[in-house]
């Protein structure tokens, strides 16, 4: 719009310099009336000209700072959107990460679970047995090597390390017929085996063992569930 004002003024001085020339022939022609009315005609035609130009540069000047309140309103609204882009970006990772964190924890968990429910399943299912160790043992001996009554398990541990508190490392024949029913003859039959070891094999009934007969040495153990002579001296002859 700028160009359009420069237009106009160049045209009025275009045109004053040609009415320089040409009004003094017009004024000798035509006379002093019509060349003031000629010239002044002329001037308010260049005068309209020269103000609706100005009128229009006003015009575009509002609307170029329209568009540069808009334009400030556009970067603030894109700032706005990148904002809170920015702060749903934030958020979802937020949450991704949460449910990581709780998926690890999770999995853990189940690890754990199943841990101790095996855990619990094994000590659940697992046969209790007499002791194979010396491990929280007391320096105690049996009253005798046949027993009638179950012998404490801290002076089996004890009888396992050597017989009679002095001997060799000892044999422990347990048996229950509490649990199991035990064929007649059963008990005076493991009688007469550890009888042949009177040094150091011992008999005694273990009731809340889950087998019904048990023959430990240190770190050893033969489990049966009849008097199998053989395999109980070759046990103990070892």
């Amino acid at each position: 719009m700028t160009g359009l004002v420069g237009h106009g003024s160049l045209i009025l001085a275009l045109f004053l310099a040609a009415w320089g020339m040409v009004g003094p022939m017009l004024w000798a022609r035509t006379g002093r009336d019509r060349f003031c009315a000629t010239t002044l005609g002329a001037i308010v035609a260049q005068f309209v000209l020269v103000t609706v130009a100005g009128l229009r540069h006003k015009e575009d000047r509002m609307t170029d700072a329209q568009h540069t309140v808009h334009d400030r309103a556009s970067h603030k609204e894109r700032r706005r959107l990148e904002a809170q882009q920015k702060e749903a970006e934030q958020r979802r990772r937020a949450r991704i990460k949460r449910l990581r964190k709780g998926l690890r924890w999770g999995f853990l968990g189940l690890i754990a679970a199943t841990g101790l429910g095996w855990l619990g399943y094994s000590v659940a299912t697992a046969k209790r047995l007499p002791p194979t160790s010396m491990t929280d043992h007391v320096e105690v001996s049996p009253a005798a090597h046949i027993l009638t009554e179950p012998m404490p398990l801290a002076i089996q541990k004890h009888m396992l390390e050597h017989a009679d508190g002095g001997g060799p490392p000892g044999v422990i024949i347990n048996y229950n017929c509490t649990k199991f029913r035990c064929p007649d003859g059963m008990v005076d039959r493991l009688a007469a085996i550890a009888r042949a070891y009177p040094t150091f094999v011992y008999l005694a009934p273990f009731p809340e063992m889950d087998v019904r007969i048990a023959v430990t040495r240190l770190g050893k153990i033969l489990v049966a569930d009849d008097v199998d002579e053989a395999r109980i001296r070759e046990f103990i002859n070892r």
